[in-house]
C-alpha cells in the first residue's frame, strides 16, 4: 500500500446543547488525514468562543454511531437520526448532535483513504511524538 498522504474534510450542521440552555446550531467542519490516521479532527465554530478544536479517535466515533461508547473525555452515543458527540471530561465542556448519515457518510469516506488495520503504514511515529510534545493538535 502507498502511503502518499491524503486529506478529506466536509462540513456539518449540527446542534450544540449546553447544561439546559436551547439548543444552538453551529458548523463543524470535519478533517481527517492520512498523516495522523487514527483521528479526526473537529472544528467546532461556537458561539462566543470562535473555533474549537478537538481531536477524536476515529474508531470511537466509527463505534458511536451503532452504540454507546466511550469512557474518558468523548462520549458518542448514537439516538435515532443523530449521533450525540459529548465533549469533555470530567466536566461537559459541550455536547453536538450530528445528522447520523452525514457523520457516517464522512467516517466511510476516511476508511476509503486508510482502511481498518492499514493505520500503521500511514502513521510516522516521529511525527506523532512532535506534535505531542509541542501539544499542537494538528
Amino acid at each position: 500500500m502507498s502511503t502518499n498522504h491524503a486529506r478529506t474534510q466536509t462540513t456539518i450542521n449540527c446542534e450544540l446543547m449546553r447544561n439546559i440552555t436551547k439548543p444552538v446550531g453551529v458548523v463543524v467542519t470535519l478533517r481527517y488525514h492520512t498523516h495522523d490516521p487514527l483521528a479526526i479532527q473537529l472544528e467546532f465554530d461556537l458561539p462566543e468562543r470562535g473555533l474549537t478544536t478537538r481531536r477524536v479517535g476515529r474508531e470511537l466515533l466509527s463505534a458511536g454511531m451503532t452504540s454507546r461508547t466511550g469512557e474518558g473525555a468523548v462520549r458518542v452515543s448514537p439516538i435515532g437520526g443523530i449521533v450525540l458527540v459529548d465533549v469533555g471530561r470530567p466536566v461537559r465542556d459541550f455536547l453536538c448532535s450530528f445528522p447520523a448519515d452525514q457523520l457516517s457518510e464522512f467516517i466511510r469516506t476516511t476508511y476509503a483513504l486508510v482502511p481498518v488495520d492499514y493505520e500503521a503504514e500511514f502513521l510516522n511515529i516521529d511525527s506523532v511524538l512532535d506534535r505531542l510534545i509541542s501539544n499542537d493538535p494538528k
